[in-house]
């Protein structure tokens, strides 16, 4: 039997919202939120629209999200504007898609679905 708050969560997943916001609506963790959908394969945390929230973009890549330099995007992640991941095995910054939806929609006062729309538009190119 499946819990109404995971019914929830689901629905709001497939809605387009990261893990982040799922949470917030439902007052729990994040990472209680990535646990309702762990035991699923990597292509399950898609949702309809080909939108990954744990994927991990490149700083080239969430600079063209945000219209600016490279550079600011680590400048950013060392002021902690940008919550950016390092690889263990090669030091190299990676942003979660999630967080850097999260990021514009502050930043740029856009939608959510805008900005998964540019995110997508880009990815695609």
């Amino acid at each position: 039997m499946v819990s109404p708050r995971r019914e929830e969560a689901k629905r709001l997943f497939e809605t387009g919202l990261c893990y982040a916001e799922i949470g917030r609506r439902l007052g729990i963790s994040r990472e209680r939120v990535r646990q309702f959908f762990k035991p699923h394969s990597e292509t399950s945390s898609k949702n309809s629209h080909g939108f990954n929230p744990e994927e991990l973009l490149t700083p080239g890549l969430v600079a063209r999200l945000s219209g600016v330099h490279s550079s600011t995007i680590r400048r950013w992640s060392v002021k902690r504007i940008l919550t950016g991941i390092r690889q263990f095995s090669n030091g190299h910054r990676r942003y979660r898609c999630c967080d850097v939806i999260d990021f514009l929609v502050k930043k740029e006062k856009i939608s959510r679905t805008e900005a998964m729309e540019r995110y997508l538009t880009l990815k695609s190119a």
